[in-house]
Parts: C-alpha cells; sequence; structure tokens
C-alpha cells in the first residue's frame, strides 16, 4: 500500500541470500534447485490486480550470484537463467509497446484481450470467438502499453584479456525501462535474466538468429574497482606511507623505475593515474571544469621508452585495455563513424 501510494512505477526487492538459506532450511533444496525465477510472472500478475499501470509493482531478485561470464554465453545456453557482470556498452531511450492488446469485433462489437510477453510478438486474433466474424479492429485507447529499452552489453574492462570482448543485446521493460530506473552507458552492472537466441530482423526481414538477454534485473555495480581488495597490511602500509615528505618523488621514481630520467613524463602518468580532483558532488559543472580524466599523448623516437612507460601504467591501472597498431595501414589508427541500427545512436568503432 505504501509503495502503490507513490503513484508511480516501482520495485520490491528480494533477496537471494535470504531467500536461498530460507528454502535450504525448509525443504533442502535451494534458490536454482526451485527455479524460484519461473514464480515471479505470476507473483506480479496476481500482486498487481485491479492496479493502474502507473501503480504496477515489479518484483526483482537482487545479490544472485554470478552464474556464468558473460564472454562465454553461447548458443548452448540457450533459454537458461543467467547472472553475470556486465558493463552498458550504449542503450536507447525509452520507447514503448504493446503490454495487453483489445481487439473489438467490428460485426457484433465483442473485445477480445491479448496479453503480450513481448511487443515483436503479437499474435493478432483473425476470428471473432463469439460471432466468427472476421473483422478486428485494435483499440488503441483502451489497450495497455508498457515502456521498454534496449541495451548493450559488454564484458567490463578489468576483466577483458588481451583487450577483446564480446556484445549482447538486452531487453529491458516496465520498472527497468521506467525514468525511476537511472542506467547509463559506462555503468558496471550486474544482471539476471533469460538469456535466449531469438531471430534477427534486418530491415524488416529475417536474418538469422542473434542472442538476447531478456533482463529480469540490472543494477549497478557499487564498487567498480570490487574485484580488487586490500588487506589489513595493505592500509597499514599505505598509511605509513602517506605520512613521508618525499612521498610525491617516491611515487614518480616507482613508476617504470628500469627507464632512466624522463621525470616529467613519469609526473604526467602518474596524476593522470589519480585523475583529477572530482567533486561530491557530480552534478557540479563549470565553464572550464568539465572534464575529469587526463590525456596523454606520447611523441619521440623508437626506442625512448614510450612502450615501456605504457606497460608500466598497463599493470597499475586495473581498468586499462592495451590496444596495439601494428595491424593498421600506413596511414595509422583510422577510425570512421556509424550508425547502430538498433540503438539509434552514433558510435566510433576501436581501430
Amino acid at each position: 500500500t505504501e509503495v502503490r501510494s507513490l503513484h508511480q512505477q516501482s520495485k520490491v526487492n528480494i533477496d537471494y541470500t535470504s531467500l536461498n538459506q530460507y528454502l535450504l532450511d525448509e525443504t533442502g533444496k535451494g534458490f536454482f534447485d526451485w527455479q524460484m525465477y519461473t514464480f515471479l510472472d505470476a507473483i506480479e500478475e496476481s500482486y498487481n490486480v485491479n492496479t493502474t499501470p502507473k501503480e504496477h509493482i515489479s518484483f526483482k531478485y537482487i545479490n544472485v550470484p554470478e552464474t556464468v561470464e558473460l564472454h562465454n554465453l553461447d548458443a548452448t545456453h540457450n533459454q537458461e537463467w543467467i547472472s553475470c557482470k556486465a558493463m552498458v556498452k550504449n542503450i536507447t531511450d525509452i520507447r514503448v509497446d504493446l503490454k495487453q492488446a483489445v481487439y473489438e469485433c467490428q460485426e457484433c462489437m465483442t473485445q477480445t484481450v491479448i496479453n503480450v510477453n513481448d511487443g515483436t510478438n503479437i499474435i493478432v486474433p483473425t476470428v471473432c470467438h463469439k460471432c466468427q466474424g472476421k473483422k478486428m479492429k485494435l483499440l488503441k485507447d483502451s489497450s495497455h502499453y508498457r515502456d521498454y529499452r534496449l541495451v548493450k552489453l559488454e564484458e567490463p574492462l578489468e576483466l577483458r584479456k588481451g583487450g577483446a570482448t564480446r556484445e549482447f543485446k538486452g531487453y529491458m521493460q516496465d520498472y527497468l525501462a521506467s525514468p525511476y530506473h537511472n542506467i547509463k552507458a559506462g555503468d558496471v552492472v550486474d544482471v539476471t535474466g533469460e538469456f535466449r537466441v531469438e531471430p534477427r530482423k534486418v530491415r524488416g526481414k529475417q536474418d538469422g538468429f542473434e542472442f538476447l538477454i531478456d533482463i529480469h534485473n540490472i543494477t549497478p555495480v557499487d564498487d567498480a574497482f570490487e574485484d580488487y581488495r586490500l588487506t589489513e597490511t595493505d592500509k597499514e602500509f599505505i598509511i605509513e606511507l602517506s605520512k613521508r615528505d618525499d612521498i610525491y618523488e617516491l611515487l614518480v621514481n616507482t613508476l617504470a623505475p628500469e627507464i632512466y630520467g624522463h621525470d616529467t613524463v613519469k609526473e604526467g602518468l602518474l596524476l593522470q593515474l589519480f585523475e583529477g580532483s572530482r567533486p561530491d558532488d557530480d552534478t557540479f559543472k563549470s565553464d572550464t571544469m568539465d572534464r575529469w580524466t587526463s590525456h596523454i599523448l606520447l611523441i619521440g623516437d623508437p626506442g625512448v621508452g614510450k612502450s615501456q612507460f605504457m606497460s608500466a601504467v598497463n599493470k597499475r591501472a586495473p581498468k586499462v585495455i592495451s590496444i596495439a597498431g601494428t595491424n593498421t595501414s600506413q596511414a595509422g589508427l583510422t577510425t570512421s563513424a556509424s550508425l547502430d541500427r538498433k540503438s539509434g545512436s552514433a558510435g566510433m568503432p576501436r581501430p
């Protein structure tokens, strides 16, 4: 009642850890043994009886342990319920499709209601079930609609091997696609949902098949560097180092120590690793301070240590991707702008 009083789409989180432990204690079987994710549609349907679309409440599982790595997904995982970590590459604006289609017979005025699971797969009634009339018309004003968004997911930067990654399309609807659920490009997220293979359409015509994640829940990961954990010994050592008067010179000298000199270059790379002074309020902007990361271009003769510097940074930054230009043309690294027809956004492909 309290959630519905907000008069907006909302969600209720169900903690996997607590639910799984309860199931084990009561039945001896856990969350995945009972396939608890198969019951949510029925629960939502019964709980949202006689509610307006604005009062719709979604039930979402949270803290589900990772069952597969994104880059390992293939056709053998078709129709599996998965949980994985991903990074949002891009996301469409909010779109709309049918949730409940109402058709009316033009001969006897009898209405037929069709529940739509996917806006692209609508079973249109061709015959009236009462008078067998064949003139059926969609009542746009009486039908119910849902928000949906398409998202492109790829492996988080810190989990990629050799810079390679794979890309998957995700489908979000209802609360996840509403303005109240904030997901943006660049976010590292936990994703749960059904992985499946579906027909791919190009300009309205079927063109083979593609992978799709029908997203049940997608939540940002609070700690973007969660794979790296400091021990108590590490923390004590860092605190001791912070008390040294020569801490700045010490850090500069420990970056690529095998290269003699080039202190200015080392200082620049060190400052880039620490980034700028980002304010606590990310909404703060000014005319002269709208970017907080540094960009460095190193130019020099062969053999002066440019690759060594890059290797040193690569070892120290958890979200670095190293790309070599050895296979490019004589013109060097080139890029081109392209239109993503699924999301409608322009992108710059990697070299």
